[in-house]
């Protein structure tokens, strides 16, 4: 059986420290690489943990140990968060990254994702007052395939950075 969680790691990213854990979780029979899998980039800081050893151990002992170290890593980027965030300049890049989704007039998806994951981090450390529920909806909605599809026409990936960039300066303006 093979399970999988998402992650968002931005402040372990930011310290460098994503290589080292690789390593570690690797010792525990599980895999971290980018959100979309094997060979994939970990774009906006999303990372998928999975476990790679399936033979000879039950499900429950695979949800287990995948559960335990979830909870590690989440709780090493807390600390990640704050020693980060101390930071004046790691802060202001939060900042400066809702200012530019709240202006934007052409966002690409990566420079979307680069700056939705430091505004989620800003959210997430208590910095902004954006609900993270709205951020994680921005995440999925802004993705080039669900602007596409909601559009109901094939755009340009001009027009696409467009919509991107008028829906998140509208989704962000509501508060």
């Amino acid at each position: 059986m093979r399970a999988s969680v998402m992650l968002h790691l931005p402040a372990l990213t930011r310290c460098g420290q994503i290589s080292r854990l690789a390593g570690a979780v690797s010792k525990l029979g599980l895999i971290i690489r980018g959100a979309h899998g094997e060979g994939s980039s970990p774009k906006g800081d999303l990372y998928q943990l999975s476990n790679q050893i399936t033979l000879g151990i039950t499900e429950k002992a695979a949800l287990d140990n995948l559960q335990s170290i979830t909870l590690q890593l989440v709780n090493q980027e807390r600390d990640a968060r704050k020693a980060l965030l101390e930071n004046p300049a790691e802060s202001d890049k939060v900042w400066r990254a809702l200012g530019i989704l709240q202006t934007a007039r052409l966002l690409s998806g990566d420079e979307f994702m680069e700056l939705v994951s430091l505004v989620r981090l800003g959210c997430a450390a208590g910095m902004l007052d954006t609900p993270l529920e709205k951020v994680n909806e921005l995440m999925i909605s802004m993705q080039p395939a669900t602007i596409t599809a909601a559009q109901g026409r094939n755009l340009t990936s001009q027009q696409r950075d467009a919509v991107r960039a008028e829906q998140v300066r509208s989704a962000l303006a509501a508060g």
